[in-house]
This record gives C-alpha cells, structure tokens and sequence, in this order.
C-alpha cells in the first residue's frame, strides 16, 4: 500500500495509509449512470468499419424494421381505430394495413435469416433451412388444395432458397445475397396467395395467424433473452450503486446502511410471512434455502478445482458482462425441442391435406413435460461440465454463474421426476432474504473472530441493495405488463433495444464455422423475431395474455434469477474467504473492496 508524507498532501499524517479524496454526491450518481448505463452502450455497440460491403446496408434494412415494429406497438390504439379489421380466429382481430406490414416484415426476417445460414457451418446450415422456412410453408400447404400456378411458383422459389444455399457453399459474403434471399422468401410467402381458394376468401389474417404461432416458436430464444434484461439492468445497477455508495461513505456509515437495509428487507419479508401472503410462504422459504445451500456448496466444491483457491470479491459488474455472452448461447439450447415442435406441426398438415393421418401424437410428445424435463436436465448437466472446464483454467467468475444457472433448472425438475409428490418452488424476494440473513450470521462470525474491520463491509451492503432493489425488477420484467396498454409494452421495447445496443460485442468475433457476417445477421433476425412478435400481439385485439408473456417470464426465471443468485454466492463467498484466511495483513480482497 502507497504512503505519503504530509508535504504531499495537507492533513495526511506521515507514514499512514493513503486514502484517495471522497467524490461528492452528484459525482457519484453521475458515474453510477456512467459505468451502469453509458458505458455498457458505448462498449456493446457494433463495430461496424470492419464489415464487408453490403453488409451494412442489410442492417440498416434490418433497423427499419425493427423500427416499424416499435411504432406499430406504441401507436397500436390509434392503428386500430382507423384500420378496417380482419378475423384472424375466435379471439384475435387485426386490421388490414397491419397484416400487410407484419407479412412483409415476416417475410424480411426469414430473409435476414436465410442470409446469415449461407456462411454457416456446413453441418448445420441445411438445418436451419427447413426450420426457417416452417412458417412460409404454412402458406403452401393451405394452396395445394387444389393446386394452383401460385403454389408451383411457390414451391419453385423454395427450392430456389434450398438451391441457393448450396450454391453459396464455400464462399464469402456478398452484397447481393440478401437480396436474392429477400426476393425468394417473398415468392415463396405470396406467390401461393395468388391463386385457388385464396381468390374467392381472403384467408390473409387466419395465415398470418398460423404463421405467427410458428414464427413464434422461432422467437423463443431471443424472447428469453429480452426477459432477462430487466434483471440484468436492475443487479448492474445495484452493483454500481453500490460500489460509488462505499467510496463515498465512511466505513461506520457504510456498516449502518447495510445494517439498515438488510434488516428492513428481512422485517419485511417476516411480517409478509406472518400475513399469509401467498408468496411468503414456510415452503418457499425451507425451498429457497435449499437452493441457496445447493447453488453455494456447488460453486465451492467447482472453485476448489481453480489453481488459485484464494476467496476475494469480484469487481463490479464482472457478473454481469461474464454471463450476457452466455445467455445467447444457453437458450439457443431449447432449438432442438423447438425444431422437433415445429416439424410435428408441419408434418400434421401435410398428412391432414393427404389423409394418410396425423402427427398428433408428435406434437403432444414435443410438448410434454418429459421433453421438457429433459431439456432442462441436459441443459443443466451442460452448464455444469463447462463451469468444471472453466474452473481448470483458473476463471472464478463463470462457473460461478453456470453452477447457479445449473442449480435453478435442476431444482425445477424435481416436480416432474417425483410425480407431482415434491415441489420445490421458490422465490427470488425470499431468496434475496435469505442471502441477507446468511451475510449476517458471517459477518457477525468475522466480526467476532477477527473484529470489525475484516468484515468486507461493501458485499454486505451489496447483497441488502439486491434484496431491497431486486423486488422493483418484477414490475418492470413481468411479461403480463406488456400487453396492459403503452406503458407495459414500453418496457419490452426498452428491453428489447438495450439487447440491440449492448450485445453487438458478440458480432465482433469470427470464426470458420460462425463468421463475423453471419453473427450479424443472425443477431439482427433474433431481434426482429421479437419485434415481430410483441408487434403482432399489439396489434391483435387479445386482452389476455398470450405465449409470449410466458417465454419472456421464463427468461427472466431460468436467466435473469441465476444472476441475482450468483452475486448473492459471491458476496458470501468473499466472507468465506476470509474466515477460511489465516493470512494476516493486507489481502487482495482489501484491494478490490476498495476499487
């Protein structure tokens, strides 16, 4: 540690520890702003001087629609009172101009798509060709009955698409690809609306429906993705705030703060649990400890692997920026039950139209909890394998997060695998409370053993912020909101335009099986699937609720909670360290506290 002499700096007394000035108030909100908000902007944007030629342009096509999208959402109530409606089904209406706008923009999507599959790896590229085009073919299939120019046209230009792709094997990115992809998914989207039963009825909205409830389907991911921002924002800017609350206050006002909030979240929590809330019940609490001691005990036993056992905090917003990367990849994981989904759909009209039978029995077994079950088991036994791998490589922040990822899907599984005779259900309010309780007992345990000033004083306030601010988070991610009115919409549409203009790092890389254009491109299609989908929900004339709202809860479920959950492990996990310390003196953990 730097020490100066009191000719350096007035009122510093000789030989004693150098303390940096205190920021002021404002100071300090400005760079919570700052690191929590500008700066995750001005890091995640798109590079895009080194993208080929076209590529650009595509984007900004891209950006249009998007666009679109956003205006169709929040100028909804007036589209719909001057557009002349059409009968989508039984429940939905939607107008005229709108159908027309959300056809297009289904069909620049699937383009964008097709586009970003030519440079892919051969081993997957002619598999996501199928999945991509499974909502044109909804239109097909209704236009072979009877037959038609338009169907043939239409089923012309699809094996122009498959031809295309194979023809493109092997090369680079070209300007002209998504315009020729662009022109060919159209064929394929409204050349079969030319002709046969589609002259006599306009069957435009019941299509665009059955498009939509597949399209839908190809939204998933990136529906989890938008669902877990709300999370995201809310714990990065906790640790933001907290990390400037520590540096402008004085350890006593800093001990009195964490004291204070923690106790006035677990006070709250008690006498919620004394009322009766549905919530707070003894069950999630004893299941929310469960978790608790399954995810800390994991990454213990994980971090043990690491070449370097020491314990010590982790800097701010490290979580955060270790686990966005990741949130892509771990939702693409349910494309398989998707796929599977989506082909049994595919594959129930096509036998319906020939009468040869039905794929009821698939659709059914795609749904059902046992494949779901699976997919979250196989999911969690992934994560689980790479935060070992990672761990060898000495990473302590990672697996960290992967375990706690791994630990909630392994614990939603358990009602499924016992046949309804055990449910562990939890809550992240309850969860949060608990982690305050267990700060306490810790650092009371420290506090004893060593004194007051070996508490690590900033992760105690750390976890008493995340269980007092964390419970704002569900007014702002519950997915029900946005199909409320303007209000709850807006908060999917921010949601999904911070995913637009902070995970443009993951375009940057390349590779041969994945490169730079082709992240681009996909990026750019999994955020007009969203759009597309929030867009046509808003337009339809449903109050209630539809899929959508569930997805993006499951995303703020199985990947905005780890989050949380991992910030909590590793805040007790730095006091973990020090009581597992017998090292005197000055530790790292003292230097990254005070960063």
């Amino acid at each position: 540690m730097t020490t100066i002499g009191a000719a350096q700096v007035r009122g510093q007394r000789v030989g004693t520890p150098y303390e940096p000035p205190r920021p002021g108030l404002w100071t300090s909100i400005r760079e919570v702003i700052d690191l929590a908000f500008v700066d995750a902007v001005r890091e995640g944007m798109p590079r895009f001087r080194t993208w080929p030629r076209g590529l650009l342009a595509t984007v900004v096509v891209a950006l249009c629609g998007v666009l679109t999208c956003i205006v169709m959402i929040f100028a909804s109530p007036w589209i719909r009172q001057f557009d002349a409606p059409r009968l989508a089904d039984n429940q939905a209406l939607i107008g005229s101009w709108s159908l027309t706008v959300l056809m297009w923009l289904m069909v620049l999507t699937l383009a964008l798509g097709l586009t970003a599959n030519l440079h892919l790896h051969i081993a997957a590229r002619f598999f996501v060709v199928p999945l991509l085009l499974t909502p044109a073919m909804v239109v097909l299939l209704t236009s072979l009955t009877p037959v038609s120019v338009g169907a043939v046209g239409g089923l012309v230009a699809a094996a122009g698409i498959l031809g295309f792709t194979v023809i493109r094997v092997g090369t680079s990115f070209a300007w002209f690809e998504f315009p020729v992809m662009l022109v060919l998914t159209a064929m394929v989207v409204y050349l079969p609306q030319t002709g046969g039963v589609h002259n006599a009825v306009d069957f435009r909205a019941s299509l665009t429906q059955l498009m939509l409830s597949l399209f839908t389907s190809l939204a998933v991911p990136s529906l989890l993705v938008v669902g877990f921002t709300a999370a995201q924002l809310t714990i990065s800017f906790t640790d933001w705030t907290v990390d400037r609350t520590h540096r402008l206050l004085y350890r006593p006002a800093t001990i009195v703060l964490a004291v204070l909030l923690g106790m006035a979240a677990t006070w709250r929590g008690v006498a919620l649990t004394l009322q009766g809330d549905a919530i707070w019940t003894p069950a999630t609490w004893v299941n929310s400890v469960v978790l608790l001691a399954v995810a800390l005990v994991g990454s213990l036993l994980v971090l043990r692997l690491r070449p370097d056992k020491r314990l010590y905090p982790v800097p701010p917003d490290a979580l955060s920026n270790a686990w966005a990367p990741l949130v892509y990849p771990l939702a693409f994981l349910l494309v398989p039950q998707l796929a599977l989904s989506a082909v049994s759909v595919i594959g129930d009209m096509i036998m319906a139209l020939t009468g040869v039978g039905s794929l009821d029995w698939l659709t059914r077994f795609a749904q059902s909890p046992g494949v779901n079950t699976a997919t979250r088991l196989i999911s969690a036994v992934v994560a689980v394998v790479f935060a070992v791998r990672l761990a060898r490589r000495n990473d302590r922040i990672t697996p960290v997060l992967l375990v706690s990822y791994a630990s909630i899907l392994a614990l939603g599984t358990v009602r499924s695998l016992t046949d309804n005779r055990v449910q562990l259900v939890w809550e992240a309010d309850v969860l949060a409370v608990v982690m305050v309780v267990l700060m306490f007992v810790l650092a009371a345990v420290l506090w004893l053993r060593e004194g007051r000033d070996q508490v690590i004083w900033k992760q105690v306030l750390l976890v008493a912020g995340l269980a007092t601010l964390f419970g704002f988070r569900q007014q702002l991610s519950e997915p029900s909101m946005v199909f409320a009115g303007i209000s709850g919409s807006m908060v999917m549409v921010v949601s999904l335009v911070w995913r637009l203009l902070t995970d443009g790092a993951l375009t940057r890389h390349s590779s041969k099986g994945l490169p730079q254009t082709t992240r681009v491109l996909f990026f750019m299609t999994s955020v007009m699937l969203s759009a597309v989908a929030l867009a046509w929900v808003a337009q339809t004339r449903i109050e209630s609720s539809t899929g959508e709202s569930a997805i993006t809860e499951l995303g703020d479920h199985v990947l905005g909670k780890p989050l949380l959950l991992a910030a909590g492990i590793w805040a007790l996990i730095a006091l973990v360290g020090r009581l597992t310390d017998d090292e005197p003196g000055e530790r790292v953990d003292d230097q990254v506290a005070r960063r």
